[in-house]
């Protein structure tokens, strides 16, 4: 069978079986690169390709959330364990199949690598992976007059809602309000006499839109 080295991603092995011919090994080789994290453009970038391995009587990998399979490789030292498994001739198995074969054994082994891409369309890894919304709750504030908490929403994201999720508006809290000068923040205000106000804010996904 055919594999890509779980050690280094730059090589690919073709593996000769018992009174083979020798193999040859093929690769097609694609520019590697950081690309900027589609849920948050200013935070740290992503390998553009990731890989996978695993080996033993029913190895299995799958690529996590975002990345789509763009290559699965079998291979068993042992002939006659990828037969009828979805293995071609050549090593491979097809990516509109799940990356994995069974009914190997411990001592029999066999083993599959996969290879996982960003897709080039980054709302479909939007979709996958992004959330659309979710809340974020900042620390309680002291109980002095005037005392802030703050729920900050992260990169990407804007709050939609803020609230003093401790209450008390009416009595013992100065009330909420989203920072003028950064749509990210929701603050709560502590009142006089309050037991320190605690904010909570949505976070919703902050994009540019077409006019």
């Amino acid at each position: 069978g055919a594999f890509v080295d779980p050690s280094n991603g730059n090589v690919c092995v073709a593996v000769n079986g018992g009174g083979g011919p020798g193999a040859i090994a093929r690769a097609v080789c694609t520019r590697s690169e950081k690309v900027s994290d589609p849920c948050n453009s200013e935070g740290p970038h992503l390998p553009k390709f990731i890989n996978l391995h695993s080996r033993g009587p029913a190895p299995s990998v799958s690529c996590p959330p975002g990345y789509e399979q763009v290559l699965c490789n079998a291979r068993s030292p042992w002939l006659g364990y990828l037969t009828n498994k979805g293995v071609n001739t050549k090593g491979v198995i097809s990516n509109d199949r799940s990356c994995g074969v069974s009914a190997c054994s411990e001592r029999n082994w066999c083993e599959v690598t996969a290879v996982c891409k960003i897709p080039d369309d980054y709302e479909q890894y939007k979709a996958a992976v992004c959330p659309i919304s979710f809340e974020m709750v900042g620390d309680r504030s002291s109980t002095a007059d005037d005392a802030q908490s703050r729920a900050i929403c992260p990169t990407g994201y804007k709050v939609s809602y803020c609230e003093v999720q401790t209450g008390l508006v009416h009595t013992r809290s100065g009330g909420a309000f989203v920072d003028p000068s950064n749509g990210n923040v929701c603050v709560a205000v502590n009142g006089g006499g309050g037991p320190g106000a605690i904010a909570r804010a949505v976070c919703t996904r902050s994009e540019k839109v077409s006019d």
